[in-house]
């Protein structure tokens, strides 16, 4: 069971982590990824202020933080496996909420019409569309592939 140090930890690298995505997000023109896409400028102040926010919050208004890991602290095994956790929720949270979002946006980018360049591969391919069309048509790609 997580202590109150360690969820609070857990909490600021998941808050932190999703603001780095979306700030990323909308500077690299990943529309798919974005909570607001029309927005990418907003979505990058707020996303700014979702870290900063973040870090206030755990670093200043939560409680001490000097403590050492005999005490209530957090050793480097528990904190390394907190941070990973806290960090994959928080890109599968954005994968998840973006692709709800974003879902009718990113029906017009999966029509393969004649004449018109194939969509981008890799994460340029989240610049037409959501995370959960790309992977379901990379999906459907790999198992006409395979017959």
């Amino acid at each position: 069971m997580l202590n109150g140090f360690a969820s609070e930890y857990l909490l600021f690298v998941f808050l932190s982590t999703l603001g780095a995505v979306q700030f990323t997000a909308a500077r690299a023109g990943l529309s798919g990824l974005l909570f607001l896409r029309q927005w990418p400028r907003a979505t990058q102040w707020l996303a700014a202020s979702l870290i900063l926010g973040a870090y206030l919050w755990f670093f200043f208004w939560s409680g001490p933080r000097n403590v050492p890991d005999t005490g209530d602290g957090l050793e480097g095994n528990t904190q390394a496996v907190l941070f990973a956790i806290g960090a994959a929720a928080a890109v599968a949270a954005t994968f998840i909420a973006s692709s709800i979002v974003n879902y009718a946006w990113g029906a017009a980018a999966q029509a393969d019409e004649p004449g018109q360049p194939p969509p981008p591969e890799g994460l340029g391919r989240l610049s037409r569309t959501t995370f959960a069309r790309a992977f379901a048509a990379r999906v459907r790609g790999l198992t006409r592939e395979g017959r």
